[in-house]
Protein backbone atom coordinates (compact mmCIF):
# COMPACT_ATOMS: atom_id res chain seq x y z
CA UNK A 1 0.00 0.00 0.00
CA UNK A 2 3.04 2.13 0.68
CA UNK A 3 4.29 1.99 -2.63
CA UNK A 4 0.76 2.65 -4.34
CA UNK A 5 0.89 5.82 -3.00
CA UNK A 6 4.34 6.70 -3.27
CA UNK A 7 3.56 6.11 -6.94
CA UNK A 8 0.32 8.01 -7.03
CA UNK A 9 2.48 10.84 -5.44
CA UNK A 10 4.92 10.80 -7.60
CA UNK A 11 3.21 11.22 -10.71
CA UNK A 12 1.12 13.89 -9.49
CA UNK A 13 4.19 15.91 -8.38
CA UNK A 14 6.24 14.65 -12.13
CA UNK A 15 2.85 16.27 -13.70
CA UNK A 16 2.75 19.56 -11.50
CA UNK A 17 6.44 20.41 -12.60
CA UNK A 18 5.46 19.30 -16.87
CA UNK A 19 2.85 21.71 -16.44
CA UNK A 20 4.66 24.87 -14.35
CA UNK A 21 7.46 24.11 -17.58
CA UNK A 22 4.84 24.42 -19.98
CA UNK A 23 3.74 27.23 -18.24
CA UNK A 24 6.86 28.77 -17.94
CA UNK A 25 8.00 28.17 -21.59
CA UNK A 26 4.90 29.35 -23.37
CA UNK A 27 5.23 32.73 -20.94
CA UNK A 28 8.32 33.76 -22.01
CA UNK A 29 7.56 33.26 -25.81
CA UNK A 30 4.43 35.11 -25.61
CA UNK A 31 6.57 38.51 -25.45
CA UNK A 32 9.14 39.65 -28.36
CA UNK A 33 12.67 40.37 -27.66
CA UNK A 34 12.99 43.96 -26.51
CA UNK A 35 13.36 46.25 -29.21
CA UNK A 36 14.93 49.52 -27.11
CA UNK A 37 17.97 51.34 -28.93
CA UNK A 38 20.43 53.67 -26.50
CA UNK A 39 19.03 56.78 -28.40
CA UNK A 40 15.97 57.49 -26.72
CA UNK A 41 15.79 60.95 -25.26
CA UNK A 42 13.11 60.47 -22.53
CA UNK A 43 12.28 57.40 -20.11
CA UNK A 44 9.40 57.21 -18.06
CA UNK A 45 8.97 54.10 -15.44
CA UNK A 46 6.65 52.92 -13.20
CA UNK A 47 5.70 49.75 -11.02
CA UNK A 48 7.09 48.35 -7.85
CA UNK A 49 8.92 44.93 -6.62
CA UNK A 50 9.23 42.79 -9.04
CA UNK A 51 7.69 44.39 -11.74
CA UNK A 52 8.91 47.68 -13.83
CA UNK A 53 7.11 49.55 -16.72
CA UNK A 54 8.86 51.61 -18.82
CA UNK A 55 8.44 53.67 -22.12
CA UNK A 56 11.42 54.36 -24.52
CA UNK A 57 11.13 58.10 -26.22
CA UNK A 58 12.41 58.76 -29.72
CA UNK A 59 12.17 61.53 -31.79
CA UNK A 60 11.17 61.28 -35.57
CA UNK A 61 11.65 63.31 -38.74
CA UNK A 62 8.34 63.17 -39.19
CA UNK A 63 5.34 65.72 -38.55
CA UNK A 64 2.99 63.82 -38.17
CA UNK A 65 4.36 61.56 -35.86
CA UNK A 66 7.34 62.95 -33.93
CA UNK A 67 7.60 60.69 -31.30
CA UNK A 68 8.43 56.47 -31.30
CA UNK A 69 7.18 54.91 -28.21
CA UNK A 70 8.62 51.19 -26.88
CA UNK A 71 6.95 50.01 -23.87
CA UNK A 72 7.96 47.43 -21.95
CA UNK A 73 7.60 45.53 -18.80
CA UNK A 74 10.81 43.87 -16.70
CA UNK A 75 10.21 41.31 -14.23
CA UNK A 76 13.37 39.90 -12.16
CA UNK A 77 14.88 36.34 -13.41
CA UNK A 78 13.11 34.93 -9.98
CA UNK A 79 12.20 36.19 -6.73
CA UNK A 80 14.48 38.73 -4.79
CA UNK A 81 17.69 38.49 -8.37
CA UNK A 82 18.97 41.83 -9.16
CA UNK A 83 19.13 40.38 -12.75
CA UNK A 84 15.82 41.27 -14.79
CA UNK A 85 14.24 40.61 -18.13
CA UNK A 86 12.57 43.26 -20.21
CA UNK A 87 9.82 42.60 -22.78
CA UNK A 88 8.38 44.44 -25.28
CA UNK A 89 4.79 45.11 -25.11
CA UNK A 90 4.08 47.42 -28.09
CA UNK A 91 5.24 50.19 -30.00
CA UNK A 92 4.10 52.89 -32.01
CA UNK A 93 4.25 56.90 -32.61
CA UNK A 94 2.71 59.87 -31.18
CA UNK A 95 2.08 63.68 -32.77
CA UNK A 96 3.04 65.01 -29.44
CA UNK A 97 4.30 64.73 -25.97
CA UNK A 98 1.14 64.47 -23.85
CA UNK A 99 -0.04 62.21 -26.09
CA UNK A 100 3.27 60.18 -25.02
CA UNK A 101 2.86 61.10 -21.60
CA UNK A 102 -0.90 59.55 -21.78
CA UNK A 103 -0.11 56.61 -23.26
CA UNK A 104 3.30 55.66 -20.68
CA UNK A 105 0.55 56.53 -17.63
CA UNK A 106 -2.01 53.73 -18.93
CA UNK A 107 1.12 51.63 -19.25
CA UNK A 108 1.77 52.11 -15.82
CA UNK A 109 4.51 54.45 -15.79
CA UNK A 110 4.44 57.29 -13.07
CA UNK A 111 7.61 59.49 -13.10
CA UNK A 112 10.34 60.27 -16.25
CA UNK A 113 13.89 60.44 -16.21
CA UNK A 114 14.90 63.44 -18.79
CA UNK A 115 18.13 64.95 -18.38
CA UNK A 116 19.43 62.69 -16.06
CA UNK A 117 16.87 64.05 -13.56
CA UNK A 118 13.48 62.57 -12.44
CA UNK A 119 10.10 64.36 -12.66
CA UNK A 120 6.42 63.63 -12.17
CA UNK A 121 4.42 63.42 -15.23
CA UNK A 122 3.49 66.92 -14.81
CA UNK A 123 6.66 67.85 -13.85
CA UNK A 124 7.77 66.72 -17.03
CA UNK A 125 5.15 68.38 -19.64
CA UNK A 126 6.07 71.69 -17.81
CA UNK A 127 10.18 71.21 -18.07
CA UNK A 128 9.73 69.88 -21.70
CA UNK A 129 7.30 72.32 -23.00
CA UNK A 130 9.64 75.63 -21.61
CA UNK A 131 12.56 73.96 -23.40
Amino acid sequence: MKNKKLVIISIVVIGILIALGIFLLLKNNNSEDILVSKEYFVKFSGGVGEVTYHAYVYETDSETKKYKYVLTTATTKSWGSSEWDEKTNKEGFAKNMEEVVDIAKEHGCGYVIYHDNNYSLEEFLKVFNEK
